[in-house]
């Protein structure tokens, strides 16, 4: 599967069933090794893996019953989860890329148009809702 495959299958998979039942069991075990993708973390542009995912219609894919406007407070969610995940482990110390250079892609990371779009986004909603 390539990634985000399972998540569109299970977004198919949800949308399309009666019932959904979940359970504490992941069949799998994720093992962390030597030149994985998790390691190398310049390798790939994860920060435009989360924007790719923002910008996906979802409704179109999945004929969800939802409104865009909930769609679319799902998806600052999901995309500010992804960006708080994405500063973790380029602030985590890693042996193979300089402190300078994890902190300038932290910093690309939250100057980027999409990420401070979204802030402000889940600000105003935040404000509404309060």
């Amino acid at each position: 599967m390539t990634n985000g495959e399972d998540a569109l299958f299970c977004l198919q998979a949800f949308a399309k069933a009666e019932r959904i039942v979940f359970i504490d069991y992941s069949g799998y075990h994720y093992r962390e090794v030597s030149g994985s993708a998790s390691r190398n973390i310049l390798a790939k542009n994860y920060l435009q893996q989360a924007i790719d995912t923002l910008d996906f219609d979802h409704q179109k894919y999945a004929d969800l019953q939802l409104s865009p406007t909930r769609i679319n407070h799902y998806k600052a969610h999901r995309y500010m989860e992804a960006i708080y995940n994405l500063i973790h482990i380029y602030l985590k110390p890693n042996a193979t890329v300089s402190w300078r250079k994890r902190v300038n892609v932290v910093r690309q990371i939250i100057q980027h148009p999409n990420t401070k779009a979204t802030v402000n986004y889940l600000s105003k909603a935040l404000l509404t809702e309060a």
